[in-house]
């Protein structure tokens, strides 16, 4: 991701393990479909849902996958319309 001033920021939830999330490819190319926004992408990922909810980027974590592609398809065809 790269900042309004040009600085390069590294999204360390993208990796457990030293490896990337599970899936998260899969994600992104769904969620691209919506939006191009990275930005958009990471927070996403990472805002926390209602009623204590694990984020989606925690679901991935816990193999919780196919329950994420659905989601982010669902959230990605309201982001293009």
């Amino acid at each position: 991701l790269v900042s309004d001033d040009n600085v390069y920021l590294f999204p360390a939830f993208q990796l457990c393990d030293v490896k990337v999330v599970d899936g998260l490819t899969d994600v992104l190319r769904v969620l691209q479909t919506g939006t191009q926004g990275r930005w958009t992408w990471a927070q996403w990922l990472n805002t926390p849902y209602p009623h204590g909810e694990p984020t989606a980027i925690e679901k991935m974590l816990a193999g919780r996958l196919d329950e994420i592609l659905l989601e982010a398809t669902h959230d990605a065809w309201s982001w293009s319309s």
